[in-house]
């Protein structure tokens, strides 16, 4: 097993636990302190750092570990789920697959949290589909939307098919191929099948990392048109 600190491991949920595992290799360091931040793999020739959601919070993190380190940042998408009831005490009540299906898009969800630093040329984005398991408790202290049920733990079953961003014209790939020369967000929603606040989301990052340009409006919507760009820029 590679070498392991017990340093950032408390409070460590299952997934991004079995997901480190998974990805790190024979002399790897896991959650070891580097450039005064607490890393979860510090491979060889890279950074892994594992982010389940949150992606803002990997800002500070980057600004230290950017300047000399490539950053593989894994991120797990759900392709399916499964949601375990249990009671108070631990035991199952009821087992049922989740309707929802996650996809490749679903990673500009987080991306704009993150900001410049996605173009980073010492940036990489590893996006795995997973199928996992999420506990519920009924301990009358969750959300309003799960009646108090709370979401206690998220375990990894399964890993899949991973895709690879290394750079930031990969991003590029995903605009689906009949979308018109000139569209707007709700055009990129009808071509991809997706909702309209994901293809909001979708357009602000790639506007963002330069591989959109906004050039007017069609009625109260920007237009929108892939640019020429070639290269990353660097955040400052």
């Amino acid at each position: 097993m590679p070498g392991m600190n017990r340093i950032g491991i408390v409070g460590e949920s299952a997934l991004h636990s079995a997901l480190k595992q998974y990805y790190a290799g024979p002399g790897d360091e896991l959650e070891t302190l580097y450039l005064g931040c607490v890393v979860d793999i510090k491979a060889r020739n890279e950074i892994i750092e594992i982010q389940t959601r949150h992606f803002g919070k990997l800002k500070p993190k980057l600004a230290r570990l950017l300047t000399k380190n490539v950053v593989r940042v894994v991120y797990p998408i759900s392709k399916e789920r499964w949601i375990l009831r249990i009671d108070k005490q631990g035991n199952e009540l009821s087992r049922r697959r989740s309707p929802r299906k996650g996809r490749i898009e679903d990673i500009f969800l987080e991306l704009v949290h993150l900001g410049d630093w996605v173009v980073h040329e010492n940036i990489i984005l590893e996006a795995v589909f997973v199928k996992d398991e999420v506990l519920w408790r009924d301990d009358g202290s969750g959300s309003w939307r799960r009646n108090g049920w709370s979401v206690v733990e998220r375990r990894l079953v399964e890993i899949g098919e991973r895709t690879i961003f290394t750079n930031v014209c990969d991003y590029l790939a995903l605009l689906p191929d009949d979308l018109p020369k000139l569209f707007t967000t709700k055009d990129l929603a009808i071509e991809a099948k997706m909702k309209v606040q994901l293809a909001g989301k979708m357009i602000y990052c790639l506007n963002k990392m330069g591989l959109l340009n906004r050039t007017g409006k069609q009625g109260k919507s920007y237009l929108y048109e892939k640019s020429n760009i070639q290269k990353r820029a660097v955040p400052n």
